[in-house]
């Protein structure tokens, strides 16, 4: 790695979108690996496509592998490429591709995986497996999302001591969750639900949220959900949302997921008692026929 290709800003721990915009685009330019850091939910994945939107990689589609949804042997060769007889043909390391290649869960690789990992980092080459010689340069951005720093995961037992030491040489971007971010509370409820009454905006803004933008804006597009379609609801779905409403404007703990399944399931049934069947019915609730079957297999 080239030392001209770190930014200058090492760490970013953000705590508002300005600051936010900010990192992206110090670390976009160059080809340095990227650290970033952040409980689930936060948007690390959604940071890491930003960086590739303004990178010299962005005419390249930006590829994600998930180490929780392989297979060891299958992270083995995605992450090294392969040649071996049960394998038709040559297998390229994902590294080798010229992209951004993002990479989450690296401490459930197993410590081999790891240490063969560092050492296609640090000297920017990756040997395939079963292959005896040769060597393969390595083309991509990499990006590695943790759920902490790489010490504490260290100190968890799930990162080696060489990929602890490499990564903290990187740059690294921080997200705290949304219970730390409250001022950017206002700009993501924009984002997510335009068409709130102010009213009901000031008590969003109010309540004590602990969930984080993910979950936020599932619990916002559902709510809008019913919001479009407030006529269909019966006494039962409209005294919920009342009580979501008041427990909202009151600072009381609920359960929004729970409530908003009473109202979505009373929504679904009515629109099935008037819709020209299964199909119209999830037309006119802007979801899927698959989803309306699964909504059916919850109603009581």
């Amino acid at each position: 790695m080239n030392p001209s290709d770190v930014p200058t800003i090492h760490s970013h721990r953000l705590t508002s979108n300005r600051a936010l915009q900010c990192a992206i685009r110090n670390v976009a330019t160059g080809m340095a690996p990227v650290i970033i850091v952040g409980e689930p939910g936060v948007g690390k994945t959604s940071v890491a496509k930003a960086i590739h939107a303004l990178s010299s990689l962005k005419t390249e589609d930006i590829r994600v592998l998930n180490m929780m949804t392989l297979t060891p042997r299958d992270q083995r060769i995605a992450l090294f490429g392969a040649v071996i007889p049960e394998i038709p043909s040559p297998r390229r390391s994902i590294l080798e591709f010229a992209t951004t290649v993002v990479l989450k869960h690296v401490n459930v690789l197993e410590p081999y995986c790891q240490e063969r990992l560092a050492q296609a980092l640090d000297s920017s080459m990756v040997q395939r497996l079963g292959e005896k010689r040769g060597l393969h340069i390595v083309n991509a951005r990499v990006m590695i999302i943790l759920p902490v720093s790489p010490t504490e995961l260290a100190a968890r037992k799930g990162l080696t001591s060489c990929l602890r030491d490499l990564f903290a040489s990187y740059p690294q971007i921080v997200l705290p969750p949304l219970r730390e971010r409250k001022a950017e509370l206002e700009s993501v409820l924009k984002l997510f639900a335009e068409n709130l009454e102010d009213s009901d905006r000031a008590a969003l803004l109010a309540h004590p949220w602990t969930d984080n933008f993910v979950e936020l804006r599932a619990h916002m597009q559902l709510t809008q959900r019913f919001a479009s379609h407030a006529e269909a609801l019966g006494a039962c779905e409209q005294r919920e949302l009342q009580t979501i409403l008041l427990r909202i404007a009151e600072h009381k703990e609920f359960s929004l997921k729970k409530s908003l399944q009473i109202i979505e399931c009373g929504l679904i049934r009515r629109a099935l008692e008037s819709a020209r069947g299964q199909s119209h019915a999830a037309r006119l609730l802007g979801i899927t026929d698959r989803e309306i079957r699964s909504w059916q297999k919850k109603m009581p």
